[in-house]
Formats: C-alpha cells, structure tokens, sequence
C-alpha cells in the first residue's frame, strides 16, 4: 500500500477496511499503514465519522413507484416549461397589437424586459439529469452500502457468538467437562424459565443464568460478545463489579438464545453438529412483530435479512435462513413433546425432550 493518502484507491481500501471487506493479507495492510502514516489515519478518521452517521439512520427505503415518480416529475416539467413559452409568446403578441403607453416601473429582475420569461432556475435537461443522479443514489449507492454494511453485522455477530463458545469450552474444561450451568429453576427458586404463566412478582429462572457464568467467572470479559451489533434493541453492558450479579442486568444486555438447561449441564463433549447458541428465538422475542412470531421465521436480530448466526457444540458457525438445523433437521426453536411432535404453545416450563433436541431459548 504505496499510494499517498489522497489517492482514490487508497479511499476505496479503508471504504473496504471499514466494511470488512478486505482479505487477511490486506486487511493487515491496511492496519499497518493505519499504524505508520498519519495522514492516511487521519483519512480514516473522516470516513468512520461519515460512515457512522450513516449507520446511525434508518436504512432508507425506496419507494416501489420511484421510476415512474421520477418520470411523471420530469413529464411535469416539461410541460410546465413549454406552458411557460406559450405564456410569453401570447404576452409578446399582446404587447404588439397594444397601444405604445409611457413604461411602468416594472417588478421583473433588472435586465429582463416585460412580456419576456424568465428563465427557470434549472433547465428541463438539468432537472432530468438531477432527477436520475437522485433514482441512481436512492436504488444503488445507498442500498449497496447497506447490503455491505448488513454483511460486516452479521460477521461481527458470527464471531461473537464463536468468542461465546470459546468461552464455554475454557469453563468446561476446569469444570469436569460441563458447559456453564448455574442451577435449575427450581435451585434458583422459580418455576418458569420465562415469564408466559408466571405469577406477578414471582421470581423466574432465566436460562440466561448459565451464560452470566461465563462473566461471573471471568471468561468473557467484553460485554459486548453477548449483543448482536445488527440488534437495535441490544444494549452494551456498563458499570464495575459486573461479576456480582446472577444474571444480566437488562434483557436486552444479552442479544442471543442459548440451549435451554432447566434441569441439567451440558457436556462440552456434545454431538458436534448440535446447536448451542443462535441469535434471539422469535417466539419469545418481546420486539417480534405478530408474523415473525413463528417456528419457521427468522430471528428478528438481523431485520429482514432471513436468516440467523448458530454456534455449533463444535466451535463453528453458520448463517442459516431456515430454524431446522439442529441433529436430523430439528427447529432449534421449538421443544418436542412426548409423543415427539413440535410443541405450539409455551408456558415457560418447557423442556428439552432429549440430550439430541435443541431448544434455544432466552
């Protein structure tokens, strides 16, 4: 990476650094420069503040009928500005059959003589050229901004999720083999892991308690692997001795659903393929919109990208667009009843039905 600082292609590289769009040895270059050249971190600095105006918006939506609301401005124009001629044309014609009469003072721009138009701010063809740079920006730039920058979420929120499994398998490891487990609900005083039948005031066991673990014990240490940074919602968690409560201190400190454990720990040494941590379960996600409360959507985490990040008891993650992908197409949102059917309804004393059935919950 040789080029001075104001070269474009050096603006595309940090555009593409700050997307994560760049690979491994590039990336590296990037950093480096970052770390050696002044004026390109100062180059750096300008983009990440624009971009992070950008990313603070709402992702704009174009409406569907912009071509033809871009077409029917520009008809518009068009015949306003040949009214406009025919206007001046009649007053020219009319000022010729008209008797010759001392000038009245005029409130015409100084320069312009009575009965001749004034010329638009913007030619027909300026408006149509403006009008198409506009549709061009609105359809492409901003949306492939936004396609890129939805991309750059979803890798942050994949990692940290892995980081989370890390984490897990370190815990296991100095605990006999046993994935974070703070107890059952009834050990923890509750009935419900959810609060759906739970009685006012009664105090609920959130399966969350088992991943708060991981800070209690010191395993996670950066509070913000437990949100997903695509969440509007998520809220970083902030303040000291964060290691002496028993559980996150808001919901939305914890952006994720993990493997509902309402009796038993689990065991690091689980089926490889069977799913641990996921982004939230619609089904309980109290932002879900009524169609997105269901077995077959898609987390809300990442808006209407269709998909979710899950963590697999292997340490790997993939981004999937259906719920089935637990051990032999299982919903990892929903629990089996007795008769191994999916259960429709929840009161928030569910269980698992098996060591094979994956239950991500809250």
């Amino acid at each position: 990476m040789n080029a001075s600082s104001d070269n474009p292609s050096v603006e595309a590289l940090l555009i593409d650094y700050h997307l994560d769009q760049l690979a491994p040895a590039q990336r590296e270059a990037v950093r480096q420069r970052l770390a050696d050249d002044p004026a390109t971190a100062e180059q750096y600095r300008r983009l990440h503040a624009l971009f992070d105006h950008l990313d603070a918006a709402v992702e704009p939506q174009p409406p569907a009928d912009l071509e033809r609301r871009v077409l029917e401005f520009v008809t518009n124009a068009t015949a306003a500005e040949r009214a406009g001629r025919r206007t001046a044309e009649l007053a020219e014609q009319a000022a010729d059959d008209e008797p010759r009469t001392l000038p009245m003072p005029s409130s015409l721009p100084l320069g312009t003589e009575r009965g001749a138009a004034v010329r638009p701010i913007l030619s027909l063809r300026e408006v149509a050229a403006l009008a198409a740079a506009i549709t061009l920006i609105v359809s492409i730039f901003v949306p492939g901004y936004y396609q890129a920058r939805r991309a750059k979420l979803r890798m942050i929120c994949a990692k940290n999720l892995q980081s989370l499994g890390a984490a897990m398998v370190a815990y296991g490891s100095a605990n006999d083999r046993q994935l974070p487990f703070a107890g059952s609900v009834e050990q923890a005083g509750a009935t419900n892991w959810w609060p759906a039948s739970a009685s006012p005031g009664q105090r609920v066991g959130s399966n969350s308690r088992h991943i708060y673990l991981l800070v209690r014990r010191g395993y996670a240490a950066k509070p913000k692997r437990f949100v997903c940074p695509a969440r509007r919602e998520a809220v970083i968690m902030q303040g000291d001795s964060l290691e002496d409560f028993e559980d996150f201190p808001e919901a939305a400190n914890f952006s994720f659903a993990s493997q509902c454990r309402t009796g038993e720990p689990l065991s690091i040494d689980a089926d490889p393929e069977m799913p641990l941590l996921a982004d939230a379960n619609p089904l309980f996600d109290r932002t879900a919109p009524p169609e997105k409360c269901s077995p077959t959507a898609s987390s809300c985490n990442h808006g209407d990208d269709g998909g979710q990040n899950v963590l697999f008891a292997m340490g790997h993650f993939r981004w999937s667009e259906t719920s089935r992908v637990g051990l032999g197409g299982d919903n990892i949102w929903t629990a089996r009843g007795a008769d191994g059917s999916e259960l429709t309804s929840y009161t928030g004393t569910e269980r698992p039905a098996g060591i094979t059935d994956a239950f991500l919950i809250p």
